[in-house]
């Protein structure tokens, strides 16, 4: 959307992307994807400023969790921009919910073992929505 965007004229930007999108070949598609993937890494530093910036991205936590979490926030920022602009996009699901039955295909078990879900640890990675498991997810059992 973002390289489509750049050639606006007059019209809102979502108007002309979701206009210009359905002219596109599949070669020209895959020509934007390739070069979006191809220019992530450079966009990081980016992404990261602007998640620092907006409130979204500042309001969960407290100044003194901000500061000790500097590290883990920046890195996390890159891994999930990087996971993004995959085509198609990998996926992290935070579906499973307290009490439901543990399912030992998508999640290993913490420091209790149990039927049940008291609380997730770590989401499950996926390739694709619905897709194939990359990496198990972690849950506390009871």
């Amino acid at each position: 959307k973002v390289l489509l965007m750049l050639h606006t004229t007059g019209r809102t930007r979502e108007t002309v992307v979701l206009s210009s999108v359905k002219k596109l070949s599949k070669e020209e598609l895959k020509a934007i994807k390739d070069i979006r993937k191809a220019c992530a890494v450079h966009a990081v530093k980016a992404v990261q400023k602007f998640f620092s910036e907006t409130p979204d991205g500042r309001t969960a936590l407290s100044d003194a969790q901000q500061s000790s979490c500097a590290g883990f926030i920046t890195r996390a920022v890159e891994l999930c921009w990087l996971m993004n602009v995959q085509d198609p996009p990998l996926v992290i699901t935070w579906s499973v919910k307290p009490g439901e039955i543990c399912d030992n295909t998508r999640y290993k078990q913490f420091t209790h073992t149990g039927q049940f879900v008291e609380f997730l640890v770590w989401p499950p990675l996926y390739l694709f929505k619905e897709g194939h498991l990359l990496s198990k997810g972690v849950v506390q059992c009871i």
